[in-house]
């Protein structure tokens, strides 16, 4: 078989270019499927870390609807939601949202939240709480007790217990 140069050259690059070619071929498709994997990795970190932020955010939210229906203002919501590690500005946020939405939903209380005249209820119940909860502002402001409800204030405040 008589072969010229140029032939003899195709058939050296033929038989060295074919591995040099699958070789790149295969370094590129593993590293197109590492970046696929890298980025599936960070969505879905991404994912969890917004579920995180979506769980802080409605614990917030809760404890803020807690302290706003036991009657308690803006600013002590706030100093909640502070005491909770959360954001100055969110805090803010969700403490004027809160506070607005609780009093947009009771019946007796102005837009500019102060409370307005209530009708007197027949009911023998609320009649019952209101005597109980008077006797117990009453005991405060008589000083009774103050030193228990500060402790247990800044007892619960910091370690976050309950009554």
């Amino acid at each position: 078989m008589n072969m010229s140069a140029y032939e003899i050259l195709r058939l050296v690059v033929w038989v060295i270019g074919l591995p040099v070619i699958v070789y790149l071929l295969v370094r590129m498709i593993r590293q197109i499927r590492d970046i696929h994997t890298l980025d599936t990795q960070l969505r879905e970190e991404e994912e969890r870390l917004n579920a995180e932020r979506e769980a802080e955010y409605a614990q917030f939210v809760a404890w803020a609807m807690r302290f706003a229906e036991q009657g308690h203002n803006r600013d002590v919501v706030f100093g909640v939601l502070l005491g909770r590690d959360c954001d100055v500005q969110l805090a803010e946020r969700i403490a004027g949202s809160v506070v607005e939405l609780h009093a947009s939903r009771q019946p007796g209380v102005s837009p500019d939240g102060e409370r307005d005249e209530q009708m007197p209820q027949c009911d023998e119940r609320a009649t019952q709480a209101t005597s109980a909860h008077a006797s117990k502002s009453d005991a405060r402001r008589s000083g009774e007790h103050a030193h228990t409800d500060f402790f247990s204030a800044l007892w619960h405040g910091v370690f976050g217990l309950r009554r």
